[in-house]
């Protein structure tokens, strides 16, 4: 089990994606610099490579970030239990997360590497939900595809799904497409 990271380290993570939060509101994800970021988060260059190896680096942190913030609040007993509910819950968060933040979405959608973009969102939560779906057939889960394409199949469909919606105006009730991704994913995994 990895210990806790160094306090220091947490504090500089912290005011990094802070200033992430500020500047990508205001500029595409390819217009903010690493230099710009430091400045904001009040945090030296030499300390930001300690940690990442470029903005990509850091972005991919950033996506991780929330996703375990969202596990650690979906997962009761920390383990899968083989239901639907977190990939329902898992959509449902991330149609809510355009939804309420939609400079963000809007940066990124609209970003020259939105196609970049999305592609470290899917290959981020599509490792995380590989591990997830092995656990959930040591569990008792039975599945007529392998773990990897499942997982593909979620994560990438999800994602551009609540990505087109946004793109398209959000024009479909939150409610109504939930409901939609729900009907799928308990199909495949039931």
């Amino acid at each position: 089990m990895a210990g806790k990271e160094d306090y220091r380290v947490v504090k500089t993570k912290k005011a990094l994606m802070t200033a992430f939060d500020t500047l990508i509101r205001a500029k595409k994800f390819e217009d903010i610099t690493i230099n710009e970021l430091c400045d904001e988060a009040g945090v030296r260059r030499a300390t930001f490579y300690k940690h990442f190896t470029d903005k990509y680096d850091f972005l991919a942190y950033a996506i991780r970030l929330p996703r375990e913030e969202f596990d650690r609040k979906v997962w009761r007993r920390g383990e899968p239990d083989g239901s639907c509910e977190y990939y329902v819950k898992y959509a449902e968060a991330l149609i809510t997360y355009f939804s309420e933040n939609t400079e963000i979405a809007s940066s990124i959608l609209g970003s020259d590497h939105s196609h970049s973009i999305i592609g470290m969102l899917i290959e981020q939560n599509c490792a995380d939900t590989k591990v997830r779906l092995d656990k959930s057939m040591e569990g008792g889960l039975r599945l007529s595809v392998s773990t990897e394409t499942m997982a593909n199949i979620l994560t990438g469909g999800i994602t551009l799904v609540v990505a087109r919606w946004f793109e398209d105006g959000m024009t479909t009730p939150k409610e109504k497409l939930i409901g939609e991704i729900s009907l799928i994913i308990d199909a495949l995994l039931t």
